[in-house]
Parts: C-alpha cells; sequence; structure tokens
C-alpha cells in the first residue's frame, strides 16, 4: 500500500491524480495528513479521483477507511512529542450507478434525503 503525505501546499489535482492512478493500477492507497486543513484538502482530492475513476471506459469507484495514527515526533534533541495524524485508506470497489459522483457537486440535500 503506497503512503502519500498530505500537507498544506498539497494540489488537489496533482493528489486526485496519484490516486486515480495507483487505484487503476489495482493497488491502494493510503493518505496521511494533521491538521483539519489537509484533512480538507485529502477529502477534496478523494471526490476527484471519484470522478476520474468514474469517467473511465469501464469506471469504478472508491471506498475510504479513516483511522487515527498515533506516533512520537522528534521535536528537539531531548524532546519528542506526541503527534495524532489521521489516515485514510482508499480501496477499489465496483462501480454502481446510483453512487455516481454528480455532475452538479454545488447540489444542495433536501430535507426528505436526510434520515434522522
Amino acid at each position: 500500500m503506497k503512503l502519500l503525505r498530505v500537507s498544506k501546499t498539497t494540489s488537489i489535482s496533482s493528489l486526485a491524480g496519484a490516486i486515480a492512478h495507483r487505484i487503476r493500477k489495482g493497488e491502494d492507497v493510503e493518505l496521511s495528513m494533521v491538521g483539519s486543513q489537509t484533512i480538507n484538502l485529502a477529502l477534496k482530492a478523494i471526490m476527484a479521483a471519484r470522478r476520474y475513476l468514474q469517467s473511465d471506459d469501464n469506471p469504478s469507484d472508491i471506498v475510504i477507511m479513516p483511522e487515527f495514527c498515533y506516533h512520537n515526533e522528534q521535536s528537539s534533541i531531548e524532546e519528542t512529542r506526541p503527534i495524532t495524524s489521521l489516515v485514510f485508506r482508499v480501496f477499489k470497489c465496483p462501480f454502481k450507478e446510483e453512487y455516481r459522483v454528480p455532475e452538479n457537486p454545488n447540489r444542495t440535500v433536501e430535507n426528505s434525503e436526510v434520515s434522522e
């Protein structure tokens, strides 16, 4: 599984292309990020990758499994600090037309669509 680190300067389209490329090759992908800005970038890239994959002649889809990863970061020679990162594991799954990404990404959810 290929680990891709997401930073504040990560290009959404480049990350989406990297995800789609690896999924097309039959590989799974891990995205590692720390902070809300990088989580937002990663989710946007995943949505874009879904569009790329669904526009193929042989469309496919992806699912993500989020999990927390705990590790220590060396902040100085004598000191380490605990870091919690979020990891999205991205897997290929069969394409179903009813789950196609809508053409209009700015659609609104009607109240009748929300389940309580």
